[in-house]
């Protein structure tokens, strides 16, 4: 299950229709695999972190599919914000994150992990909600001591040629 709380305008529909994969026609959105609940859910992932070595954290909306683009605060930083608070209170301290590519800056044309970080000014919503999770990643790692792991795919939800940049 999926529960949604807090209040601020996240409405179930817009992450019922995520899509989580689409190939050869066929689409699998989140309402296909999981039930989303408006309301309150008891804290539990904690524990269920016991005996666990790493994460993976994925977790995104793309930007096609909004429908209010504060949906991507709510998916790309608040989220992750609730996840890496869960992250602290367990003993897991190897984190794997995905993010788009376009988190670093353009140089020539091209984006490179080694250029440093993109500057959110003047970028879409979408984007800026990207880079600030970026930054958000990179200080859990600090402040936790974890081992982080990042992966910057040219197109995390693919069908779409990223290689020019922003």
């Amino acid at each position: 299950d999926v529960i949604i709380s807090g209040g601020e305008n996240v409405y179930p529909a817009e992450i019922e229709n995520v899509i989580l994969r689409s190939t050869g026609g066929s689409t699998v959105r989140v309402k296909d695999v999981a039930r989303v609940v408006d309301g309150y859910a008891e804290r539990t992932s904690t524990t269920r972190l016991d005996g666990v070595d790493a994460v993976i954290y994925g977790v995104g909306i793309p930007e096609q599919f909004a429908f209010d683009t504060q949906v991507f605060d709510r998916t790309n930083l608040d989220i992750f914000r609730s996840f890496l608070g869960e992250l602290e209170q367990s003993s897991v301290r190897r984190l794997v994150y995905l993010s788009t590519y376009e988190v670093f800056q353009a140089v020539d044309g091209l984006i490179r992990e080694t250029h440093a970080p993109a500057s959110p000014a003047g970028m879409t919503p979408y984007f800026q909600a990207m880079i600030k999770a970026y930054a958000l990643a990179q200080a859990a790692a600090q402040r936790l001591g974890l081992q982080l792991t990042t992966i910057h795919p040219a197109a995390v939800y693919g069908g779409r040629d990223t290689g020019d940049g922003i």
